[in-house]
């Protein structure tokens, strides 16, 4: 990374915790989703409980600017809500989270376990029980909910809910 862009982040950086400091006394929470609709709804319930936010969309891979920008945001992040998703073949979602895991940042993934078949409820039951229930890190995740029609639909509310107690607990 050249100098200027290092300024420009430690500029940024500054500006964030102010934000943090003075606006929202809850702090921030990157949100990271392929689906611009659901970070919207995630944007929304997360602001309606105080606090900062910045989406994303997941990023490509570790030589590219999307995740130098993932990793600064996380940097400056009190928690992470992610999806679980595999794109181009590489599990983005469990990356996000071993990531944040690895900063010491509390983890809720929230994805449609329910969507195709339950591919994501089975690899997502596997991935909790088989490592971060054992390791006692703080990640969760939180089930699918239906709306008024029956359709499954992500629980950003919970997500929020289980994440601020993950927060307290650091």
């Amino acid at each position: 990374m050249d100098k200027s862009a290092s300024t420009e982040f430690d500029r940024v950086r500054a500006a964030i915790e102010r934000s943090k400091k003075y606006l929202y006394k809850k702090g921030m929470i990157l949100i990271v989703d392929d689906k611009l609709e659901e970070r919207k709804k995630a944007r929304v319930i997360v602001e309606a409980a105080g606090y900062l936010t910045h989406t994303c969309d997941f990023p490509v891979d570790d030589s590219d600017a999307d995740w130098q920008n993932f990793l600064f945001y996380l940097s400056v992040s009190d928690g992470v809500l992610t999806d679980l998703v595999n794109l181009r073949g590489k599990p983005q979602g469990l990356l996000i989270a071993l990531e944040a895991v690895s900063q010491g940042k509390p983890v809720v993934i929230c994805t449609n376990t329910k969507e195709q078949g339950g591919h994501h409820g089975e690899a997502i039951g596997w991935i909790y029980d088989g490592y971060f229930a054992r390791v006692k890190t703080r990640v969760g995740w939180i089930e699918v909910i239906p709306d008024d029609q029956g359709v499954w639909e992500k629980n950003w509310v919970g997500a929020i809910e289980l994440l601020k107690q993950r927060i307290k607990s650091t």
